[in-house]
């Protein structure tokens, strides 16, 4: 596992790109001053103020680098400056988690395979975040929220200090016939924002909105729209338009622009080419990574007897109910 270094002009930090394309950079103090397994227990009082990084050379799943201006040399593993990276991916603005596979309109991946396997619906899940129920949602007891027609794409629950992993969206056996579902893969749409502007993409990472629950004048949860991992990973989407607070964690000279890379964000929420629509029967229903799909209804799907329905839900709520879904989410975590 090699990666490519490059040092500064200054041999103040140096960039290593791994080989998964994540990017990061590493200053040359905070590299002397965590030189791992070292046989020596030095402080920083033993780091040169100086200290700069005058060659480095990534061979064979490590990087050695050697410092000026005292000539210390030192040995790092790959997989242990990935560990501990703590740049954001400055050259791709983020980098997906493994066996994700995003998606659009263009995409082909989202349509029924008929006779798959619990295992084979969980790697879907995995891999699209998206996997039909094609008996329904049995598990599920009492009145469940309706889809809201004609709402703005969303992720279900953000007001929530952790929002569930997973949500089922079904239409029930008594509804008189199907009805359309429109989703977005919120990592393909991070995608697209990246790579308009990273700049923008970077501030909706950054700041916080936030949340209150419906009907409710109680501060609820925040968090980002894009949620990144401080090694870089895009770890969740979260946004439900329903239940945004004033926005007042944005400093006053970063408004105008976090406006404008909101308006994106939205505007490519709802771009036709980014949406996928797949029709439910009565019965049927989709499980959905709700850390990363955008889901709506359409108003007038939400008339004459076709009112989906959605019950978010975490692993424990699989426990005790229908074992089909149990299985495809225990497979999947």
């Amino acid at each position: 596992m090699d990666g490519i270094v490059t040092v500064s002009a200054t041999g103040d930090h140096l960039t290593l790109r791994f080989p998964d394309g994540a990017q990061h950079r590493f200053h040359a103090v905070w590299l002397r001053d965590h030189i791992p397994n070292s046989a020596s227990q030095q402080s920083l009082c033993d780091v040169p103020v100086d200290v700069r990084i005058q060659s480095a050379k990534a061979l064979a799943g490590e990087v050695k680098i050697d410092f000026a201006p005292d000539g210390h040399s030192a040995t790092y593993p790959i997989l242990w400056l990935k560990r501990y990276a703590y740049d954001a991916d400055q050259g791709a603005g983020f980098h997906l988690p493994e066996e994700v596979f995003t998606w659009d309109k263009s995409s082909t991946d989202l349509h029924r395979h008929a006779q798959l396997s619990d295992r084979e619906r969980a790697i879907r899940l995995k891999h699209l975040g998206v996997a039909f129920v094609q008996d329904g949602w049995n598990g599920a007891t009492g009145d469940l929220p309706s889809v809201a027609p004609g709402t703005l794409p969303y992720t279900a629950q953000p007001y929530l200090a952790s929002p569930p992993r997973y949500s089922v969206v079904h239409l029930p056996e008594t509804a008189s016939e199907p009805a359309t579902l429109r989703l977005v893969d919120g990592f393909r749409l991070a995608e697209v924002l990246r790579d308009k502007s990273l700049s923008g993409f970077n501030l909706l990472t950054k700041y916080p909105l936030r949340y209150r629950a419906e009907q409710e004048q109680t501060q609820g949860a925040s968090g980002a729209l894009l949620r990144i991992a401080p090694d870089g990973q895009l770890r969740s989407i979260r946004y439900d338009s329903r239940h945004i607070a004033p926005v007042v964690d944005v400093p006053f000279p970063r408004l105008l622009p976090f406006y404008a890379a909101y308006r994106q964000f939205l505007d490519l929420a709802t771009r036709p080419d980014l949406a996928v629509e797949i029709t439910l029967h009565p019965g049927e229903g989709v499980l959905l990574d709700n850390h990363r799909i955008l889901r709506s209804a359409r108003a007038a799907e939400q008339g004459g007897g076709r009112h989906l329905a959605e019950y978010p839900l975490s692993t424990s709520d699989f426990n005790g109910q229908t074992p089909e879904p149990r299985n495809w989410l225990a497979a999947a975590e």
